[in-house]
């Protein structure tokens, strides 16, 4: 319990203030119309120009949403690629992003 206690003074001596924290700050609010997909264990929207965003926390959509065009606001999560390294040489390879960006505190509603 009293490490519980510790990590919570901890971090809003970093922080400042436990929403304020820069890794718990929202970034862009954004709104995408598309259709509702569900890849890999993901739910998401597919846009007409073929972007995937991916609803951070959803793993499927409610039936009456898939496949179906929706309308999805929520905070676009910046997605930092990992750095690859090929052992023996300096080639550094270009990392490679699943083709999407993903939504944090997601909403959506059917658009006709």
């Amino acid at each position: 319990m009293a490490i519980k206690y510790f990590i919570v003074i901890l971090h809003s001596v970093f922080c400042g203030n436990l929403n304020n924290c820069s890794n718990n700050r929202d970034t862009t609010k954004i709104t995408v119309v598309g259709r509702a997909v569900e890849i890999k264990l993901h739910a998401g929207v597919k846009t007409d120009d073929s972007l995937i965003y991916y609803l951070e926390g959803v793993i499927d959509w409610d039936v009456k949403y898939l496949g179906k065009r929706v309308k999805v606001t929520g905070y676009l999560v910046p997605v930092v690629p990992p750095v690859l390294k090929i052992p023996g040489s300096n080639v550094t390879p270009q990392p490679r992003l699943r083709d999407g960006r993903y939504l944090k505190k997601a909403k959506w509603r059917l658009v006709k």
